[in-house]
């Protein structure tokens, strides 16, 4: 294989050197002289269905920026060693790895006819020395005589027998299909609107749970919480809740400027907006009726912070903490919403101090609410008046892949942890481990709408890029960065010192270019 790296965006070729790839092959196979002829890929990223045919000796595959020539190495890797991203697919698999077309083609069948669920296969055709063991029909040729093997992720039945189609938010309505098919287990991850159904069921039917369904329906709601913290004596900023949009208005002489307007139960930062004047505040006020569920939003002071502020994962078990994390929570203030987070690094900005502060008033807050067992994101911050407060916990995973990150990070797994907690298994050993080095999550996104032309990343970037996931391909509309769904990836980088770390990321624009047109 060549020595190009996945970083390197130039020149435009990715070559391929049959000789090393032969020598792997011929270990396996006793010693006969084989090699690749052709590779077919479908479903695997930007490829729905592709195919290369390759010739004895060096090849040449010349394509712009994005056009998925690593990605045609990366899918052999995949194929001849299991590994993708440095680690076994068996623990890496996740939904951006399948292409995003035949994903959206199967979600836009759901409501009518469903269609098999997709699948990801990368064929890989030998030619050379003739291989007896290696000759069979199972190929999308159906050619008898080809040498070679095929490489399959599917989904399996045992774990995904059916769709539903019911809203996350009712949750009278999860429950009852929760009882028709006599569920072990349910859990809401990477997103709250889900949780206080997942809650509720898990309450109603007796299962395992994340605790009371009434201290769920607490952390959901950003106005009770604050309410909750107030009453129990933890630093909390000022806040009201509102039902309508003129109470809301009516009420803007009880606000200092500048102050927060949200949701009180949304997510992602969707309908968030700092208020600086009261020309804005009409405008925030029904931006967060827009994206309420509840028909509820919260009024606050806005804290200003000292260094970042904190929204990593963190892990109880039967109510004691087990495993905390604290991140340094970036933001681009170039984005449509400056409020949204576009990048994550660990560890924190806080003292030593300030952690430990959080961590026994963040175990104080699960002991009080009878909280059992969950991962909780939690949203954490030192203010200026040098006040730790907690701003949010919720018990779900965080979005944007921060379990993925953290384990990353530290090898910690909560993913497979909480899974197993919530379908009765014997619980996961989850513990306290420290950061194998710097590392940064840098949310892949565009400052404005429009045709995507292609991502760059300059070589000199001072740091390992363990992972970098496009979710879009050249040609493709996006949206500029109003809410976490409008990311269009992720990229994730190790860093062997604070000081790279820190130089890198808040001057992204100087090694990260995301091109729109």
């Amino acid at each position: 294989m060549s020595d190009c790296k996945r970083r390197v965006k130039t020149p435009y070729i990715l070559m391929i050197k049959r000789s090393s790839l032969q020598n792997c092959i011929c270990e396996i196979l006793g010693g006969n002289r084989m090699f690749i002829r052709k590779v077919k890929i479908h479903n695997f990223k930007c490829y729905r269905d592709f195919e290369i045919t390759l010739e004895e000796g060096l090849n040449i595959v010349v394509g712009d920026n994005e056009a998925g020539k690593s990605t045609i190495l990366e899918a052999i890797n995949l194929a001849l060693t299991g590994i993708i991203s440095g680690k076994s697919i068996w623990n890496e698999i996740s939904q951006y790895i399948f292409n995003k077309e035949a994903v959206d083609e199967y979600i836009a069948s759901l409501d009518s006819a469903p269609i098999a669920l997709p699948c990801i296969t990368i064929e890989i055709f030998f030619g050379g020395d003739e291989n007896p063991l290696m000759n069979g029909d199972a190929n999308s040729d159906r050619d008898n005589s080809a040498e070679g093997f095929c490489f399959k992720i599917s989904f399996n039945d045992k774990y995904s027998d059916e769709y539903v189609n019911v809203s996350i938010i009712d949750k009278e309505a999860v429950l009852k299909v929760a009882r028709e098919k006599k569920i072990d287990g349910i859990m809401s991850f990477g997103v709250d609107p889900g949780g206080i159904a997942a809650s509720y069921v898990q309450n109603e039917l007796g299962l395992p749970s994340f605790g009371p369904f009434e201290s769920v329906d607490i952390l959901q709601h950003k106005d009770k919480f604050r309410a909750f913290l107030k009453e129990h004596g933890f630093n909390v900023p000022w806040a009201y809740g509102f039902s309508s949009e003129i109470d809301a208005w009516e009420s803007r002489d009880k606000f200092t400027y500048p102050f927060i307007v949200k949701p009180t139960d949304s997510a992602g930062s969707k309908g968030c907006t700092r208020v600086d004047s009261e020309e804005e505040l009409k405008a925030a006020i029904q931006y967060a009726f827009k994206y309420t569920i509840s028909g509820h939003i919260i009024i606050e002071e806005f804290l200003e912070k000292k260094g970042c502020s904190s929204d990593t994962d963190s892990y109880a078990q039967d109510g004691q903490l087990k495993f905390v994390s604290f991140s340094a929570q970036r933001f681009d203030i170039n984005a449509v919403n400056p409020y949204t987070p576009s990048a994550y690094s660990w560890p924190s900005t806080f003292t030593k101090e300030e952690e430990e502060y959080l961590k026994s008033e963040i175990q104080r807050l699960i002991t009080l609410l009878g909280m059992k067992t969950s991962v909780f994101n939690i949203e954490v911050r030192v203010a200026a008046n040098n006040k730790p407060y907690i701003m949010e916990l919720t018990p779900r995973g965080g979005g944007n892949r921060l379990c993925e990150m953290l384990r990353y990070a530290t090898g910690v797994d909560m993913i497979t942890a909480i899974t197993r907690a919530m379908v009765g298994d014997e619980p996961e050993l989850i513990e306290q481990k420290p950061y194998n080095g710097h590392w940064a999550e840098i949310i892949l996104h565009a400052d404005k709408e429009g045709e995507f032309v292609g991502l760059q990343i300059a070589s000199s970037l001072p740091a390992e890029v363990v992972e970098e996931d496009l979710w879009v391909k050249p040609g493709d509309f996006i949206h500029g960065f109003e809410a976490a769904n409008d990311a269009i990836g992720t990229l994730v980088l190790r860093f062997e010192n604070s000081e790279d770390l820190e130089k890198a990321i808040t001057n992204q624009g100087e090694w990260l270019k995301v091109n729109v047109r």
